[in-house]
């Protein structure tokens, strides 16, 4: 392709890049003012969990959007379960690790900050116990569903279309569009770096099911974790941290010793994508329209005062 035509595919590129991402905050938006007008009908323990469902397939349709203007395919590759072997089970334990050790972080940083009068706000995703309906709804949303749907938006149509600029850009740029989706500063900064490594996976092992896997058992490690710690049983409380300690430590140590000796580093970038990288990005209308709609949902909803 000439230089015209380079430029004119990273427009597009951009553009529907952008459009996507609007897609699926617009049908948000719309399932939560129709779940909130529901809500009149519905008992209280379904609500959150519905509106949590219907997120996922605002993520499906931004994905199938992204994946059809950008002709990315969802297909499994030949290599695919090669690749989840080798990758699958590895990836989900490091990822359990990394994700847990920067949310204790935060969880360290929130206290410090309530002692300054401020709170940093984070979603309840403890299950409904006034409701099975809402807490099988809730868990497949959380541990199925919405894994599946995100890692197809953020590490497949969205990094597929940014990786021909580099696979460092690609990485970044969904990594931190993935954090800002969340809403929150509490999940937001460890959800950005689960994002930078669930990107490294899947430009590594050249397909999206490692990440896939890895995604859905952390999130059900995390939910297990989480309903656990809200157990009034002392040996339930025992046998986590006699699982968890280890677990996060373990995925911990060796992301950290991976990273120092580099094994974690993409391939630099070419010099020869790199104008048509950011600086092209931050003319495309949708992807600042994106931007700007995530960065304001994600302050309104970082941090409000006692």
């Amino acid at each position: 392709m000439n230089e015209w035509e380079v430029q004119d595919a990273a427009r597009r590129v951009y553009r529907w890049t952008g459009l996507s991402l609007l897609l699926t905050f617009s049908l948000q938006l719309l399932f939560g003012l129709l779940v909130g007008m529901l809500s009149i009908w519905m008992p209280e323990s379904l609500v959150y969990p519905t509106a949590l469902c219907l997120n996922t397939v605002a993520s499906a349709a931004g994905a199938l959007l992204l994946a059809h203007m950008t002709g990315y395919s969802f297909r499994p590759k030949p290599h695919s379960l090669q690749a989840l072997e080798t990758w699958g089970w590895t990836a989900a334990v490091v990822l359990i690790g990394v994700g847990l050790a920067g949310s204790f972080l935060m969880a360290q940083l929130d206290s410090a900050l309530r002692g300054a009068g401020l709170v940093l706000s984070q979603p309840d995703f403890s299950l409904p116990e006034e409701s099975f309906f809402g807490s099988v709804i809730m868990t497949l949303s959380l541990c199925v569903i919405g894994p599946l749907f995100e890692e197809l938006l953020f590490r497949g149509a969205l990094l597929h279309a940014l990786a021909p600029y580099g696979g460092r850009f690609a990485a970044l740029v969904s990594a931190l569009l993935f954090a800002m989706m969340h809403g929150n500063f509490m999940q937001g900064v460890p959800t950005f770096v689960i994002g930078l490594y669930l990107a490294w996976i899947t430009l590594r092992a050249g397909c999206i099911l490692p990440a896939i896997l890895a995604h859905m058992i952390y999130n059900t490690y995390a939910t297990l974790l989480s309903e656990i710690m809200l157990s009034d049983s002392m040996g339930l409380l025992a046998l986590a941290a006699l699982i968890h300690l280890p677990v996060m430590a373990g995925g911990f140590v060796f992301a950290a010793v991976q990273t120092v000796r580099g094994k974690f580093m993409l391939p630099r970038d070419s010099e020869e994508t790199r104008p048509l990288r950011w600086s092209w990005m931050l003319r495309s209308v949708p992807m600042w329209l994106a931007f700007l709609t995530l960065a304001s949902l994600f302050v309104l909803g970082a941090i409000q005062r006692i």
